[in-house]
């Protein structure tokens, strides 16, 4: 948005004048941006998969990949077409995390709730995980 509608006579004036209609139309921009950033982020929250209920499998794999199943996985993303499964890398601290936590929740028989990222990039065919924790 840039308003230029007259220019003053006076030189010293119209230097101002142009500054301040830069300056609204850089903050306007930098407005746009900022909102197109956090609505990019809030939709990614949005559009990813829920899992909740008791882990009902857990097999490890190769290429360090852990695979496990909750009694529900909505929402799922289109990448991921296996059942109710999840998929966690143990190439990552957080990955190790999960997993052990995953173990623990099983051995208690507690459930686990999941929030997914919307992606499958540990498993080609399940979603991961982007937070898992026990409910009490």
């Amino acid at each position: 948005m840039l308003y230029i509608e007259f220019l003053p006579t006076d030189l010293s004036k119209s230097s101002k004048f142009l500054r301040i209609a830069f300056f609204k139309c850089y903050l306007g921009i930098f407005m746009k941006k900022i909102l197109s950033a956090l609505l990019m982020l809030q939709a990614s929250f949005v559009f990813s998969g829920t899992g909740s209920g008791q882990v009902t499998h857990i097999m490890v794999i190769e290429n360090d990949a852990v695979i496990f199943s909750v009694e529900q996985h909505l929402d799922k993303p289109a990448c991921s077409t296996v059942r109710d499964d999840w998929a966690v890398s143990l190439t990552t601290e957080t990955g190790k995390a999960m997993y052990a936590l995953l173990l623990s929740a099983a051995a208690q028989n507690q459930s686990v709730e999941i929030n997914g990222k919307n992606d499958c990039i540990d498993w080609h065919d399940r979603e991961t995980p982007l937070w898992i924790q026990v409910e009490p």
